[in-house]
């Protein structure tokens, strides 16, 4: 396709055939007519990108070298180049001489050396200029770029660098770089809402080893301004805060004097085409640590006996930081930060403000990354990325590889004792796959209270979309006179946040199919009235995301009047850990059978309290703090004793016997030749001893309870899937000696929700691991008195929880605000839902 003006001149001839009147008027075609706007947006956007970019395009060459030539006689007419036979009048790209200052833009003689172009004929035209090349076997349709600046021809090197794969300077830039000074960039680019943010490169200059680019001390990422000039030989990438342009350069090898008249500029390109530069771009994530940017306190978070102290660095000031941490004992504070879901693999992104006292002293901030034990697997040096005030205050960051282990939480803070006095806040990370991440400066979400919609979406960037698996086994026990209710976000396996699913549950009744329906989203509540309800429930999941996954479980309903558990004298054993222990639910749980009309007798050595509310009279079980499936069974011998002696086990105080396993005694040599599926660490759980030890009767209910203990099995970073192995082989191992010794008790194993708080919420991810793998385990052990309790999916997740620190109290009409801190032991309501669970399931067993 010609010029413009050959294109109007094709389409818009006088005759049929040019020049030719007998061939007849012609009349335009649209078929002519329409190419010539292909053509003229084609001229536009090469010259806007040259305006842009600062390339002076040339006219076309038709041919250019692969090799050097004798100028004087290797490029007459008739001679041959990149397998084009030259003619007279030809433009020719001239590149690769053995004297870099012959190289060129020329036309071809007939004979003798070539003349240098008209528009390519001096120094100033060269500079910055750039051609295309139109045919050759090499080198058609390639574009070259004149990397030389301040030229003098016949002296000064004349250098071409091949663009074709670039469609602006920014990539003129990388491949100059990449051919000329062998550069190579190792950190993203990122890209805040008004400047660019350039990092550190690799450089190796054309005569030189290679060496790392130091910034100016003030900066190790950031934006470069004319006053941070570097050393000899350094490159400068800097932003004009004017037009946002960005400028790279590099200085010659004499010094700088009276400014930057020794700066050479190789590329210039404004705002928005940095997405076209070979250095990646790093993509921007919303910031995964939930507190704000001047949070006030909640102990739990923080490390290094810490304390909460105001932040008084006018830089920090002045970006909006008011609260920070100090630790006026080694200056070496640290803030925690649980991740959304524990990452294994990938890349995170840290960043971090520091206040001192002492200008440019802060410690060596570090991001110490733990496992779910809280082990530091990896701890990684912080890049200063920009210094406020004098230096009185700096922001570091750091992009960190995780490899091999699942980082559940990291810290972050100084790694050696400051001069001055240090505080430190702001905390921000990020994780997904690939490295090229970055969270923006302006980034604080609202504190957790209030927190929502936000991390629903970073649930969704952080992972791919889940499957819409019901978490539900295939029974549900109910009381005539009671609604079932339901919570939708404990009903799948994922932690919906704020929620981007819809759960119904479907049946009808009668001859006459009565249908009954009820739908909710995540972060709801689903009622259910047993009296309208058929005897087969359809539970139903469907993702709001694209494409929509759905998931089906039919579940069987049953029930039964509350008066079933009137005139009972039920025997009940539960065992378990601290909710069991501590949290209410054993003499809860009493209370309502006793109000109902039943005379239960609860078994066990360990006082059920509620160590919360209070005002209530214990009652025994075997809950101990702390312990899992693997304590009880003696997988774990770590922790547990062997008692000496009942009497001497019964005369220590309910606390101090939760130290021992009263259950387990040492195998003999039948059980470790003929049984040693139940043999750990050379003992045996021994569920007839237990009761003949304290003249217990059979129970009728053994209810077990476990899921966070065993979740914090993986003591060593141990993935998930070890924590789940762990609980079913103490699951398999309870329900088959107990089976045997208590051949009519119905064997429950209760497993509960954990709170919604904040930076916690991650671990339902772990508890639905644990309880899907309880669920598989019961179809295994196939016994129709053994049973799993879905406590989870009856617990609000918001209600209140164990431990909390107050934010504010309640004054006048204004509610106490409280941040939960404690996310696994349910208070007051949590537990009155789970002691309706229980007692729906006995109503129906009893």
């Amino acid at each position: 396709m010609g010029s413009i003006a050959d294109q109007f001149n094709t389409a818009f001839r006088d005759f049929v055939t040019d020049g030719v009147p007998a061939s007849g008027a012609n009349e335009p075609k649209k078929s002519e007519i329409r190419p010539i706007g292909a053509l003229i947006e084609t001229e536009l956007n090469e010259i806007l990108e040259g305006m842009i970019a600062g390339v002076i395009w040339k006219e076309a060459v038709r041919v250019a070298t692969t090799g050097a030539g004798t100028l004087a006689s290797s490029f007459e007419n008739g001679d041959a180049v990149d397998g084009v036979v030259l003619a007279t009048g030809d433009r020719i790209l001239i590149k690769n001489q053995a004297s870099a200052a012959e190289n060129g833009i020329y036309v071809v003689n007939a004979s003798g050396a070539p003349t240098r172009a008209d528009d390519a004929n001096s120094g100033a035209e060269l500079e910055r200029a750039a051609v295309l090349v139109l045919t050759g076997s090499t080198n058609a349709n390639t574009q070259w770029y004149c990397t030389a600046t301040s030229i003098t021809i016949g002296s000064t090197a004349v250098t071409w660098v091949n663009i074709s794969n670039s469609n602006s300077a920014l990539g003129t830039l990388q491949d100059a770089v990449e051919s000329q000074y062998r550069a190579a960039f190792y950190r993203p680019i990122c890209q805040e809402t008004d400047r660019l943010l350039v990092p550190t490169f690799i450089l190796q200059p054309p005569s030189g080893s290679a060496v790392t680019y130091t910034p100016p001390s003030s900066l190790a990422f950031g934006e470069f301004e004319w006053s941070d000039l570097a050393a000899d030989g350094a490159w400068r990438l800097w932003i004009n805060p004017t037009d946002q342009s960005m400028h790279a350069e590099v200085i010659n090898a004499s010094a700088p004097s009276g400014g930057n008249e020794n700066l050479k500029r190789l590329a210039t390109s404004y705002k928005g085409l940095v997405q076209e530069f070979d250095a990646p771009v790093a993509r921007t994530l919303p910031n995964e640590y939930p507190f704000g940017k001047s949070r006030n306190d909640d102990s739990t978070k923080i490390a290094n006996s810490v304390v909460a102290v105001d932040v008084t660095d006018a830089g920090l000031l002045a970006l909006g930081f008011t609260r920070g941490w100090e630790n006026a004992v080694n200056n070496k504070p640290l803030i925690h930060g649980d991740m959304l879901t524990p990452r294994r693999d990938g890349w995170l992104f840290v960043r971090v403000y520091v206040q001192s006292t002492v200008a440019g002293d802060f410690g060596t901030p570090y991001v110490f990354a733990r496992n779910k034990a809280g082990t530091v697997v990896v701890a990684a040096p912080m890049l200063k990325e920009k210094s406020y005030n004098s230096d009185g205050s700096a922001s570091y960051i750091l992009w960190l590889e995780l490899t091999g282990f699942e980082c559940a939480s990291l810290r972050v803070g100084p790694n050696a004792t400051a001069t001055g006095d240090i505080i430190i806040c702001g905390l921000q990370f990020a994780w997904a796959q690939q490295k090229d991440i970055y969270v923006r400066r302006s980034d604080y979400p609202l504190p957790d209270e209030e927190l929502g919609s936000r991390l629903r979406g970073l649930e969704q960037l952080a992972a791919p979309d889940a499957q819409a698996n019901i978490l539900y086994p295939d029974v549900m026990w109910a009381i005539d006179e009671w609604p079932v209710v339901l919570y939708p976000d404990t009903l799948t396996g994922r932690d919906n946040v704020g929620g981007d699913q819809i759960f119904t549950v479907a049946t009808s009744k009668g001859a006459g199919r009565r249908p009954y329906v009820r739908q909710a989203a995540m972060m709801t509540e689903i009622e259910i009235d047993p009296a309208r309800c058929g005897s087969t429930l359809q539970l139903r999941s469907v993702s709001l995301s694209k494409p929509a996954i759905q998931a089906t479980k039919a579940v069987t309903l049953e029930s039964a009047p509350l008066s079933a558990l009137s005139g009972k004298s039920p025997t009940i054993l539960m065992l378990g850990d601290s909710l069991f222990e501590s949290s209410g639910t054993v003499p809860r749980l009493y209370e309502a059978l006793v109000a109902n009309g039943a005379t239960p007798t609860f078994l066990g050595t360990i006082d059920g309290k509620d160590a919360y509310v209070g005002g209530i009279t214990v009652r025994p079980c075997e809950g101990r703090g702390g312990k899992d499936l693997s304590h009880y069974t003696n997988a774990d011998n770590t922790v547990m004793l062997v008692p000496a002696s009942t009497a001497a086990y019964l005369a220590l105080s309910s606390d101090d016997r939760e130290g021992y396993n009263p259950f387990i005694r040492t195998a003999v040599g039948g059980e470790t030749s003929g049984a040693p599926a139940y043999v750990r660490n050379g003992h045996v759980f021994d569920f007839q001893m237990y009761l003949d030890r304290f003249t217990y009767a059979d129970p009728d209910f053994v209810f077990i309870n476990s899921c966070a203990n065993d979740i914090a099995f993986a003591k060593v970073g141990l993935p998930t899937s070890d924590a789940a192995a762990n609980f079913i082989d103490g699951m398999l191992v309870l329900a088959k000696r107990i089976r045997a010794d208590a051949p009519s008790a119905k064997i429950v194993f209760s497993l509960q929700a954990t709170a919604f708080a904040g930076g916690v919420i991650h671990k339902w991810a772990e508890y639905v691991a644990v309880i899907q793998a309880a669920m598989d385990q019961l179809v295994t052990i196939a016994d129709a008195n053994t049973f799993i309790l879905p406590v989870w999916a009856h617990q609000s997740r918001y209600l209140r929880w164990g431990t909390q620190s107050t934010i504010s109290a309640a004054t006048g009409s204004t509610p106490e605000i409280v941040r939960v801190t404690d996310d696994v032991h349910y208070r007051e309501t949590g537990t009155d839902q789970a002691v309706e669970t229980f007692l729906r399931f006995m109503a129906n067993h009893v």
